[in-house]
């Protein structure tokens, strides 16, 4: 076991050997070398262990399942092992890029009462097709509950936190075993600051994945639970948020078949039941740029008069 290191990274797998090397290999590849790796083999039945235990990194720390425990018990095994001042969770199918590391930890210099950073990232297949979402052009740090409970969430694996701030919220709900990733953040992230940083620190593999025929109930409910849960002088604010969620579906359905004068007029009904997002780094992309793209069409022009008539006659 290692002492004193800056980041502990934990990666839970199961009968995945060849994704899992990938895997591993994209960590020793880090520019950054103060890590320590637990790998939590989740009693895998094909080569896994074997080749866990082959090992001979002095910081790779492979431990052996008897039972199967599942992912969120498995991440919080490694958490109850690790030494690092931080803490990355990566599943055993993605990438980390060779300065992810180095980024994350590089962004607490600025922000160091932050209690996580937070990459942008890139997905890709079988097919080597790749896709980048880089919404972030600059670095900042903010609250993002307010785009989470929108429907923004980011994944573990982009994401590097402080351990004893992922300590004090209790670790992975054990008893969830879809969008745990989402109800961590509306634990961990309430009243605290995240640094969002514009470099790609992941490379996300797609592919496909399970996934229940109730998850948009399933996500709405864990929002509402998490809006139950504020503190009373915040409770209209998040349910305007959640009626901000509602709408903009619509207002992308209508933008996209180019119907800006409808869309408009949703897209306001977003901003007055949850300004905040218009001014967030986040969740402006999906509210106010569009809205404005709107108003500069010259259907938006004529949906900006009819709102300045509508404004005057109701003073």
């Amino acid at each position: 076991m290692s002492k004193n290191v800056a980041i502990t990274i934990i990666i839970p797998t199961h009968n995945r050997r060849e994704l899992l090397e990938e895997t591993v290999v994209s960590v020793l590849a880090q520019s950054f070398t103060d890590w320590e790796l637990y790998i939590i083999d989740d009693c895998s039945t094909d080569d896994t262990w074997e080749w866990l235990a082959s090992n001979t990194q002095r910081n790779v720390f492979p431990l052996r399942m008897e039972i199967n425990v599942e992912r969120s018990r498995a991440r919080n095994i490694g958490l109850s092992k690790a030494q690092g001042e931080f803490v990355l969770f990566l599943d055993d199918d993605d990438l980390l890029t060779t300065n992810a590391l180095s980024s994350l930890i590089r962004a607490y210099d600025k922000f160091p009462e932050a209690i996580a950073s937070i990459g942008c990232f890139m997905t890709f297949d079988e097919n080597k097709n790749e896709k980048y979402y880089q919404a972030i052009k600059k670095l900042c740090c903010t609250n993002i509950f307010k785009d989470y409970l929108f429907g923004s969430v980011a994944t573990a694996g982009h994401t590097l936190f402080k351990t004893d701030a992922f300590r004090r919220i209790g670790g992975w709900n054990e008893k969830s075993s879809f969008a745990e990733d989402h109800e961590m953040w509306f634990k961990i992230a309430l009243d605290e600051n995240v640094i969002l940083i514009p470099d790609i620190t992941l490379k996300y593999r797609v592919h496909g994945q399970w996934r229940p025929d109730n998850q948009d109930e399933v996500l709405y409910k864990i929002r509402d639970d998490a809006v139950n849960k504020l503190p009373e002088d915040k409770r209209n604010w998040g349910e305007g948020i959640l009626r901000a969620r509602k709408l903009l579906p619509i207002a992308e359905q209508l933008y996209a078949n180019d119907q800006m004068f409808n869309a408009f007029f949703v897209y306001i009904r977003i901003a007055i039941n949850a300004p905040s997002l218009l001014v967030s780094p986040i969740s402006k992309q999906v509210t106010l740029i569009p809205m404005l793209k709107c108003l500069l069409t010259s259907y938006g022009v004529k949906a900006g008069k009819k709102m300045v008539s509508f404004i005057k006659t109701n003073k």
